[in-house]
């Protein structure tokens, strides 16, 4: 399995870093797709409360009580249960979740980039070659 190119991820990293529209989003993705040769679809689902990589890659985004309380958090300007990087950190330093060789690698895993001490996104493995993200 191969990862994401440096290039790829940057430009990517680039279009959700930017403040702009989703419809905005949709034109910058198409010519990544077709420069890498990658398959990216941007997904248009209503945003929710708490919908980001993380909570997309832990299977947290559609469930009704991850919503609420990241919806509640997110009005007192608290994060202490949203699924975040520092989520993600946590999950790794209590041994929550842990390294996996490639050759043990399967679908459904979550993969988490960046590293051990500031994870920058999370994935889901489809197979040997593609990850799925928000």
């Amino acid at each position: 399995m191969t990862g994401a190119s440096p290039d790829l991820r940057s430009a990517l990293n680039a279009i959700t870093n930017d403040r702009v529209l989703l419809k905005d989003h949709l034109p910058r993705i198409a010519e990544l797709a077709a420069r890498f040769g990658h398959t990216i679809v941007a997904q248009t689902e209503t945003h929710t409360a708490g919908f980001n990589c993380f909570a997309f890659a832990f299977g947290l985004w559609n469930q009704a009580d991850y919503v609420r309380i990241a919806a509640a958090e997110h009005r007192i300007g608290e994060n202490r249960f949203f699924a975040s990087s520092a989520f993600a950190r946590h999950l790794l330093t209590t041994g929550v979740l842990g390294p996996v060789s490639r050759r043990d690698l399967r679908a459904g895993d979550v993969t988490l980039y960046g590293d051990q001490n500031q994870p920058a996104h999370a994935a889901r493995l489809i197979d040997a070659h593609r990850m799925r993200s928000k």
